[in-house]
């Protein structure tokens, strides 16, 4: 499956994606909210957030791997599902929304992959403001 993603973002998006710098993810996680809620991964955001210093560089470089591969490493890959009551009937089912909670370091990871595909659209004019 990864190496399928990897052939279909090289020969049909042919997307070059920009290196991220470890300036860039700091500002990342500066951004994220401050929670000691720990999720799949038992790492809280304030904890990403005190260690930042320490660890920004080194999860830069695993990030820039992987947009230049296009591998998504499976840690990242886990998410806490709950459900989220939106209206009227408790007992039916459809009136319930499901939320994805994702690791900190997933979020991080998302963003940066979001900043670097933006960037790419705009370079080239891909989007149209329209």
């Amino acid at each position: 499956m990864q190496l399928k993603l990897q052939i279909f973002m090289t020969q049909y998006l042919n997307i070059k994606c920009n290196l991220t710098s470890p300036k860039e993810t700091d500002k990342i996680i500066e951004t994220l909210k401050s929670k000691n809620a720990y999720r799949c991964n038992e790492i809280s955001t304030k904890l990403l957030k005190i260690s930042s210093p320490f660890i920004s560089s080194p999860f830069n470089y695993i990030c820039n791997i992987t947009l230049s591969t296009g591998i998504f490493h499976d840690q990242l890959k886990f998410s806490e599902i709950k459900s989220l009551y939106k209206k009227c009937n408790k007992n039916n089912t459809s009136n319930y929304q499901p939320i994805s909670f994702l690791n900190p370091f997933s979020r991080v990871f998302e963003k940066l992959m979001q900043s670097s595909f933006l960037k790419h659209f705009n370079k080239y004019n891909i989007l149209s403001m329209e």
